[in-house]
């Protein structure tokens, strides 16, 4: 059957106002992405980041600051119908119980942390006003880099979630712009070869979680993981002094290294195929 020049000029603008609302969201979070590490770069250079208090309060600040800008984006594309979700159903999306089924490997890697001072020869306990301030920063970054996962993916989530290969290319999409994301942290001083680690390890979480969104479409469930996950890692080494070599705290990490790499990327393939059978449990 032919399709008549009024049907395909439909169609020709159908096709880009879904590149449009694709593009646009995607777009306003990789500028927000660079424009905080442009603002985080110049505050170095200025010394508003020289102290441990300073340090702290100060990137918090920022995190909120630019977490704030990106859900009002997240909003506005919502009123130009460029998302499937207000920012208010984001934060209340009601998700199946079913969702903590895969946060198994989340939570057995958490574990697998904790477990670590039962290992160290050296119980050093530091300063807890310091790790309380880290913390701060840390529901900070939970905030921001998840709201910015969240305005990425909105647009996607409206256009390329049809097929379980969408699907497929949404969560890599996403995976692939967290970890780019943290490409810049040389800057900050760390070396290219951590950098670099650190982008695939991040492209690997970065899957992980989108699939969690795929699945459960609440941004609260998210920034709580991302804020938790990022005070965990930090525990056993704010607080224990652990020394050179314990078989115990290799046996642990090389656990965790198989959670993080293995377990987790098979708990995303494994969401993405559920969900290409069409069993979409959230509820706006």
């Amino acid at each position: 059957m032919e399709i008549s020049s009024e049907g395909q000029i439909c169609l020709q603008e159908s096709k880009a106002e879904m590149k449009r609302g694709i593009a646009i969201p995607l777009i306003q979070g990789v500028v927000i992405t660079y424009a905080f590490h442009i603002v985080e770069f110049i505050f170095l250079r200025l010394g508003l980041f020289d102290g441990v208090v300073r340090l702290y309060l100060t990137d918090s600040a920022l995190r909120f600051l630019f977490g704030g800008v990106t859900l009002f984006l997240i909003e506005a594309n919502y009123k130009k119908h460029r998302s499937v979700y207000s920012l208010r159903e984001y934060f209340t999306n009601r998700f199946s119980g079913k969702t903590f089924i895969y946060l198994f490997p989340f939570i057995l890697y958490l574990i697998s942390v904790l477990l670590q001072p039962l290992f160290s020869n050296a119980h050093s306990f530091r300063a807890a006003g310091e790790f309380a301030l880290n913390c701060i920063q840390q529901v900070g970054t939970g905030f921001y880099e998840e709201a910015i996962r969240v305005l990425i993916l909105c647009g996607l989530l409206k256009y390329l979630c049809d097929t379980r290969g969408n699907r497929f290319k949404t969560v890599l999409i996403s995976g692939a712009l967290f970890g780019l994301s943290h490409a810049p942290n040389f800057l900050y001083g760390q070396d290219i070869l951590s950098t670099l680690w650190q982008v695939v390890s991040c492209f690997l979480w970065g899957m992980f979680m989108a699939a969690i969104f795929l699945y459960s479409r609440n941004l609260t469930l998210l920034m709580i993981m991302h804020a938790v996950w990022d005070i965990v890692i930090r525990i056993p080494k704010a607080f224990f002094g652990f020394p050179d070599w314990s078989l115990g705290i290799e046996v642990t990490e090389g656990i965790g290294y198989v959670i993080e790499y293995g377990l987790m990327t098979f708990t995303t393939v494994m969401i993405l195929l559920k969900l290409g059978e069409g069993d979409q449990l959230s509820e706006p």
